[in-house]
């Protein structure tokens, strides 16, 4: 099954301090199944299964989107938390803050209009670190630590960046873990 998104990435230069802050605490994550840091991202709008000839109608939809309401001037890794005890997350600040809302909003509004498949989701900027297992789930210490780590790279100053594009993503899901992709890329 192949799922399409719009993301922002998180770049080489914020995804390594944040990996490396990480490993020496993957024993206190070992019963979540974690995420491939090469795929951490932010989701601005999820649109599901989508054909492949749909794609390039996404990526009118997200030019007019970025064109109307511009990608936030900075981002940066802020605290952690989880959803539902499901899901792990290092949280992001955007400034202008809101902006990522009004962009998602914008991009799935968009979406809907030109009649592509489309989650109406409240857009929670942050980046999944790992998932529950089928028999585990998110502890407050976990949250903790990933807080911990997230504290870690603000304080050397490796937290912060300026978003340069919006991705279209491609999730392909089956018995292991998620594989994704970058599809296409708008200029931000």
């Amino acid at each position: 099954m192949i799922r399409r998104f719009v993301a922002i990435g998180v770049p080489p230069a914020v995804r390594a301090p944040l990996q490396e802050a990480l490993a020496p605490v993957q024993d206190r994550l070992a019963e979540l199944r974690t995420t491939d840091p090469a795929s951490w991202h932010l989701t601005l709008a999820f649109l599901g299964e989508v054909h492949d000839d749909q794609l390039d109608a996404i990526v009118e939809v997200v030019r007019a989107a970025v064109a109307d309401v511009a990608p936030p001037a900075a981002l940066t890794l802020d605290g952690a938390g989880e959803f539902r005890r499901a899901a792990l997350w290092a949280g992001v600040r955007d400034e202008p803050e809101g902006q990522l809302a009004r962009l998602g909003d914008a991009i799935q509004a968009g979406c809907a209009a030109a009649g592509l498949p489309i989650e109406q989701r409240r857009v929670h900027p942050h980046v999944t670190i790992a998932r529950a297992r089928r028999r585990s789930s998110v502890r407050p210490g976990q949250v903790a630590v990933v807080s911990d780590a997230v504290d870690a790279v603000r304080l050397a100053g490796d937290a912060r960046w300026a978003p340069t594009q919006v991705e279209v993503w491609a999730s392909h899901l089956g018995d292991g873990p998620a594989r994704y992709r970058t599809e296409a890329t708008v200029p931000a």
